[in-house]
């Protein structure tokens, strides 16, 4: 962009070059003849560093504009965030806060809230036990009758055959219950490993 002031010097200079200086300057010396071309010279270059000079000015007063109106943007943009910031805080707090949050019924917990005896919490999957031995003792002898009035042996070892089977059930069915007991003391175990039991 030209200025008013580089236009004014072009207009109302002769801009005259050095042949056009001594003709009409005959008595001038050489030296004096490139003093006044040089001194022309260099008017005009300051002028056109002066229209360079006020294109930039007018170029950074444009930026400085757009810079303002950009800090005004972000100073809003900051309170708004600021005022975002505060309601996030407050719901933070309020959801810390909060016992039952997430639909839980109760307080919330975590992995690490194991239950107590008092208070609920969260408990391990319980390794698994295998099922215990099923019973199977059954004395199968029949019954026997009424006892003889007089000594029978055959009677004798009826009476005999039952009391030994019976015997030989009952230490089946201890076998049975300490089968059961170890079934149950390792579902004990595993339920106290799974943090379900104290």
């Amino acid at each position: 962009m030209t200025s008013v002031a580089l236009n004014k010097i072009r207009l109302e200079s002769l801009q005259l070059n050095i042949s056009d200086i001594v003709g009409e300057n005959p008595s001038w010396s050489n030296r004096m003849v490139n003093d006044y071309f040089y001194k022309q010279s260099n008017i005009i270059a300051l002028a056109e560093l002066s229209d360079s000079d006020a294109d930039q000015i007018v170029k950074n007063t444009e930026d400085i504009a757009q810079n303002t109106a950009d800090i005004a943007v972000n100073t809003a943009d900051i309170i708004v965030n600021a005022q975002n910031i505060l309601i996030v805080a407050g719901d933070l707090s309020d959801h810390e806060l909060d016992d039952s949050a997430h639909g839980v019924l109760g307080w919330n917990v975590g992995t690490l809230d194991f239950a107590a005896s008092l208070t609920g919490g969260t408990v391990l999957l319980a390794q698994s036990v295998s099922d215990a031995a099923v019973a199977t003792v059954k004395i199968t002898t029949s019954d026997i009758g009424s006892a003889p009035i007089v000594y029978d042996a055959n009677y004798a070892q009826e009476q005999s055959d039952l009391v030994n089977e019976c015997k030989a059930k009952i230490n089946g069915l201890i076998d049975d219950v300490d089968s059961i007991k170890t079934q149950l003391n390792a579902f004990l175990a595993s339920n106290k490993t799974a943090k379900q039991m104290a």
